[in-house]
């Protein structure tokens, strides 16, 4: 997996995370590591770019909602914790009112599409087609 980080600005900076590759339990940690470095930089909107992402295992999912955690400011469970911090992603969408304010997706391809359907993640993260559209519900 190849992790590109880009800032645009459109009403406001954000930053995109352009994922290639599978994002699988052999390198989601790398993803939830970059995002705390843009965090810890001082980025307050997200924009992870899932266009060449062909295949999205439950670790994938860990590190989506571990980045969530990330941007509203929380620390996520130890993902070194195994199921535990996977369950902790049912509990958090029923804590928090909506979807992410602040972390949003884009062009998630089918097979990543249809995870994110059928583990209610696309109810937690609200998901573009379109970057400028993206770009610009932030």
């Amino acid at each position: 997996m190849q992790i590109i980080i880009d800032r645009l600005v459109s009403r406001v900076p954000v930053t995109v995370l352009r994922i290639h590759g599978d994002l699988d339990g052999s390198n989601y940690h790398e993803l939830i590591a970059r995002a705390r470095e843009v965090r810890s930089a001082g980025a307050e909107h997200l924009l992870i770019d899932m266009t060449n992402v062909p295949y999205m295992s439950s670790s994938g999912l860990v590190a989506l909602h571990s980045i969530a955690m990330l941007m509203r400011g929380e620390e996520p469970p130890n993902p070194e914790h195994g199921w535990a911090a996977f369950h902790t992603i049912s509990r958090d969408r029923s804590e928090v009112a909506g979807k992410q304010a602040n972390v949003k997706l884009l062009n998630p391809q089918p097979k990543v599409d249809r995870t994110l359907h059928m583990t209610g993640m696309s109810e937690f993260f609200e998901v573009y087609t379109d970057m400028a559209e993206a770009l610009a519900s932030f």
